[in-house]
């Protein structure tokens, strides 16, 4: 099949915007909750479609909404029209969500919690702060006035273009009101500000607003949130309401052109302004000053630490976490010297904390999927032990051990010896002697406590109500390092009082030893110090010492409060009302223009989506349908229709080839550890006018597909493919016969710049003359047989072998653009490679090759661009040369378009 230009830009536009149309459907009967929020802007309605069995997440998700959404609507002075629609995705092991207003204004949640020293942890309400940050991007990008009101009116929902935007400002708006709104969020942890700190002051890296979306190394993506929050965070500071004149400014502005928002709001452009908020943030960083007798500076080796992963300092060794060639690295470095030695993983990194003064964990994945688990190595006396599945959190004392998992929406330990209430949130796990100590948040009461879990009585006890930044930093033996608004304490012998001295209360997160500790500091110019004390030179002030209670208590005992709303069947009518429609214009090679006019309806959870899309090819005056229907059963099942005309070009004959297509599939999607595999069963009929004949077909088939995932970014093989077709045609007029399609793709990292890979494939069919169709090749979008140098349909037959080989070296990072402008140039590539195919045809240079074989050699470039701040582009130049044993060679210069969207 062809994968042409315009479709590649247009998929990638649907794979941002309709981030519903991947989700897997949810599991169960799904029932729909309305509610109403009234706001001083109108009322704001809420459907929320969750299985009938996820009643208590129900009442959470009701009851943030009321309580937040007045508030919201009271800063950006507006209220949406349309429905809001909220979804679950089940089963990711990851704590995210996502929010799109296109086809329609859609916010989907997950159940993953935050873990170790994340940065979302930060907020004990995790599920409250996630619903916050998507509720915000749905108020901003729903907003339409003026010239884009018009356009939505045409349009529809495409027509809600606020969304198109850089990501640090669509982000860092979302970011910033999550905590300038409520009592918590991002912007009020230390550690990420800390982290975030170290980034932006570095003279190397990312300084001018035009890289803010992706700066090409650590920490990446995660630096648009920061820095746009922050950024936003300024703007606040310099003028109340910044960001609601500039959503409310930009509303009115076609889009790419944010700049005439800033300059409405503040006179200024947002390069000014940014300007002016770096050089306002390092003045202050020149300032600050910290005791470098007391702290001594632990200093990077390949780049800056990061923290979210944790640090532990056992034997006088510290792990940390630092990224090597742009993947996350395990470092093992002796406070006593300047050595240091990496520690190789064969999985993903996820965390690392200490389990005692001479042992820590080291938390890795495979990779983020439903079937995913964490599984635990033990570091001791420098040695790695193998990995054992276990949790989110383990402990071991003596021959006994407890291991802390979420698991199906809720903490469980032991597999069950303890269950908590799915309203109950755990943080910051620390073991000592016979209990397991963590912070408890109760979204019952919207309350955290400082808890922990008897081993030998097997209960949970409480000992208080902490603030919203309480935190467990480290163990000393059964002692405890805490830190709760500002200061450091310390809990002893069932005591607990503040720690004594002015220099703990810079201490925000910290490992501990007897006599010496690894620190991060509030303020400070660096990320991690050595400090010269340690657990016995930490002491209480005992004269406002408490004496320690841990109470147990029956979790189970409350509920949640039931918010009573109207109730509905799920999918409803208004469900499959249309939305929108949009035009869409395609001319490239091996195709007819046409113009083409789309519309998708779907329901929020997926089960249903239908495709419309009429095209009229405008060199040939015809007008043809292009209809899809897809429906998806529980546990990734597919079932899809489809029906289709296209006219294409042919280099065999003048007038043009057209397939008239009907088409029904069945498919399942299985998660086999590290790989994935798509299969489907199909049938279809097909009208085909081609140079070969004009027939009538029929074929009956199988389609597997294999894609290996990829666990490390570092892995030597990063990429492995395997695609195959099995097929029955029968051909009217003629004998019925089999045929097959396959194709193999791999590539292998053989340095941290250079790539190779080869694709093999092989297609047949089990007869001899062509009347009854061929198999083609060539061309640079063909699924099967690419072949630089020749076009598609200029290769075919019963038979089709071919093989590429390919070596592609990254040249340059660039990540630079200009300012705002919508075009990011990201890498430069050199690309070289062979193609090889043989086939029963081949026509090359005026004259046809019979049962013969050609090789082309070819090298070029291929320059990465972000377009319009969202679309991944790969714009290939390639020289080719296709030997010709019976005659001229051909050369050729071909540019080869793609867009990045996945399997």
């Amino acid at each position: 099949m062809k994968n042409h230009i315009g479709r590649a830009l247009l998929s990638v536009i649907f794979f941002l915007f309709s981030t519903h149309l991947v989700n897997a459907r949810m599991g169960g009967s799904v029932e729909t909750s309305h509610l109403e929020v009234d706001t001083a802007y109108g009322p704001y309605r809420f459907e929320i479609h969750l299985p009938d069995y996820e009643e208590n997440f129900r009442n959470r998700v009701l009851s943030i909404l009321e309580k937040n959404t007045a508030k919201l609507a009271d800063y950006f002075k507006y209220a949406p029209s349309a429905l809001i629609h909220i979804t679950l995705k089940e089963g990711v092991q990851e704590a995210n969500g996502s929010a799109t207003v296109f086809p329609f204004n859609h916010i989907v949640l997950r159940k993953f919690p935050p873990l170790g020293r994340d940065h979302l942890i930060s907020s004990p309400n995790s599920l409250g702060q996630l619903i916050i940050h998507e509720l915000v991007h749905i108020i901003h990008m729903d907003q339409t006035r003026g010239v884009l009101k018009l356009s939505k009116g045409i349009f529809g929902t495409f027509g809600k273009w606020g969304g198109i935007a850089p990501r640090w400002f669509i982000e860092g708006i979302a970011t910033w009101a999550e905590s300038a709104l409520t009592d918590s969020g991002r912007l009020r942890s230390e550690l990420l500000k800390v982290e975030w700190e170290q980034a932006f002051k570095d003279a190397n890296f990312c300084q001018t607003i035009d890289c803010l979306d992706d700066p090409g190394t650590p920490p990446y993506g995660q630096y648009a949130y920061w820095t746009g929050a922050f950024f936003m965070e300024f703007l606040e500071s310099k003028s109340k309401n910044s960001v609601q004149c500039l959503i409310f400014a930009n509303s009115n502005n076609i889009p790419f052109f944010l700049n005439s928002a800033f300059k409405e709001c503040f006179n200024k452009s947002a390069g000014q302004l940014y300007d002016e908020f770096r050089e306002d943030f390092l003045k202050k960083y020149r300032q600050r000053e910290i005791d470098e007798k007391e702290f001594v500076k632990i200093k990077y080796f390949f780049s800056r630490k990061s923290l979210q992963e944790g640090f532990a300092l056992v034997d006088n060794k510290l792990l940390s976490v630092e990224f090597k060639n742009d993947v996350k690295v395990l470092l093992e470095q002796p406070l006593d010297s300047s050595k240091v030695k990496e520690i190789k993983l064969s999985e993903r990194l996820s965390r690392i904390y200490k389990n005692s003064s001479s042992s820590a964990s080291i938390v890795t994945f495979p990779n983020i999927r439903n079937n995913s688990k964490r599984n635990h190595s033990f570091y001791e006396k420098g040695f790695i032990s193998k990995n054992k599945r276990l949790g989110e959190f383990f402990y071991g004392l003596n021959d006994s051990t407890w291991v802390f998992e979420f698991n199906k929406g809720r903490w469980v330990i032991n597999n069950g010896e303890f269950t908590f209430p799915e309203e109950i949130s755990l943080s910051y796990f620390k073991g000592a002697g016979e209990f397991v100590y963590f912070k408890l948040f109760d979204a019952r009461k919207e309350v955290s406590y400082f808890a922990r879990y008897n081993t030998v009585k097997k209960r949970v006890e409480l000992q208080r109500e902490v603030a919203s930044d309480f935190k467990i930093l480290d163990n000393c033996r059964e002692d405890l390092i805490l830190r709760e608004s500002g200061q450091l304490y310390k809990m002893s012998e069932g005591r607990i009082a503040k720690v004594v001295g002015e220099k703990s209360q810079i201490i925000i997160e910290g490992s501990f030893e007897k006599n010496q500790s690894v620190v991060v500091l509030k303020d400070s110019p660096n990320s991690l110090y050595k400090w010269s004390k340690g657990c016995d030179d930490l002491r209480g002030d005992q004269k406002l010492s408490k004496r320690v209670n841990f109470k147990e208590v029956d979790l189970e005992r409350e509920s949640l409060e039931e918010i009573t709303t109207k109730r509905s069947s799920y999918p409803g009518f208004r469900h499959f009302l249309p939305t929108h429609w949009m035009i869409n214009y395609v001319q490239s090679t091996d195709e007819l223009s046409y113009w083409s006019a789309l519309s998708i309806i779907t329901d929020p959870d997926s089960r249903h989506t239908l495709s419309l899309k009429g095209l009229f090819y405008t060199g040939i005056s015809e007008v043809t349908p292009e209809l899809s229907y897809t429906y998806q059963f529980p546990n990734d099942f597919f079932l899809s229709l489809n029906h289709s005309k296209a006219y294409t070009s042919s280099s065999q004959r003048r007038s043009y080839d057209s397939n008239q297509s009907n088409s029904i599939y069945f498919s399942k999607f299985f998660e086999l550890g590290n790989f994935d595999l798509k299969t489907s069963l199909y049938a279809g009929h097909f009208e085909v006018d081609d140079f070969i004949s004009s027939r009538d077909e029929k074929e009956y088939g199988t389609i597997i597909k294999v894609k290996h995932v990829k666990v490390r970014d570092d892995d030597f093989l990063s990429k492995a493919l395997l695609k195959a077709r099995l097929f029955k045609r029968e051909v009217e007029g003629t004998s019925n016969y089999n045929g097959m399609q396959s194709i193999a793709e791999v590539e292998f990292r053989l340095l941290s710049d250079l790539n190779f890979s080869t694709d093999i494939g092989y297609s047949s069919l089990d007869k001899r003359d062509f009347r009854s169709g061929v198999i083609y090749g060539g061309g640079s979008y063909t699924e099967y047989h690419q072949f630089y140098g020749l076009g598609y349909s200029d290769i075919f037959g019963n038979e089709v072998k071919s093989m590429r080989l390919h070596f592609d070296y990254s040249l340059f990072d660039i990540y630079r653009g200009a300012g705002l402008f919508p075009l990011f140039v990201q890498e430069l590539h050199l690309l070289a490679g062979t193609d090889f195919i043989a086939a029963d045809r081949i026509f090359l240079v005026n004259q046809y090759l019979r049962n013969s074989s050609v090789q082309s050699y070819w090298a070029g470039v291929r320059a990465d661009f972000t377009v319009a701040y969202a679309l991944p582009i790969s714009i290939d130049i390639i020289r080719s040369q296709v030997l010709n044993r019976f005659g001229q060679d051909k050369d050729s210069t071909i540019s080869v378009i793609r867009g990045s969207f996945s399997f």
